[in-house]
């Protein structure tokens, strides 16, 4: 090799800074992806805060947000707050899914949990399954929503 071939801009030391860079870089980008998380993240909720079941709604609301004040106090998820959107669907079907359909349209959510009637929450996993958001279902114990009306995206406790 002569000396006329060898590039002289490229040696050891520009070897170690672009190394170097690039471990900045693979450090760095964890606070570049957490800077996306100005818009916090949305849960909805649906649950018959008036009616038979009242009492146990206001349980697993009361849990949700002891759940997302406990997250937000550590930095929320992936550095995202989160929001907790109550909606009451008054122990009835219908009202359910128009709260269900606003939550998601109007207000969106990105996931969905609820309802402890049964009924409410089969018909709400329709809705999310039309919308693809994730749903929880946190006291509907019909075995249909997750045996043979059973969805992608909706999941039982």
């Amino acid at each position: 090799m002569t000396s006329s071939t060898f590039n002289p801009k490229f040696n050891r030391r520009t070897l170690i800074k672009g190394a170097a860079a690039l471990g900045a870089f693979q450090v760095a980008s964890p606070f570049i992806i957490q800077a996306r998380g100005e818009t916090p993240i949305r849960i909805g909720m649906v649950d018959p805060l008036t009616g038979v079941y009242a009492a146990p709604a206001r349980n697993e609301v009361m849990g949700a947000r002891h759940a997302v004040t406990q997250i937000n106090a550590k930095g929320g998820i992936l550095g995202r707050q989160v929001e907790l959107l109550v909606e009451d669907s008054a122990n009835d079907v219908g009202t359910g899914v128009q709260k269900a359909r606003k939550l998601i349209d109007r207000d969106g959510v990105n996931f969905m949990i609820g309802d402890v009637n049964s009924a409410i929450a089969a018909a709400v996993a329709q809705v999310t399954a039309e919308k693809k958001v994730l749903h929880i279902v946190s006291g509907g114990h019909t075995d249909s929503i997750t045996g043979k009306d059973c969805k992608w995206n909706v999941f039982r406790v």
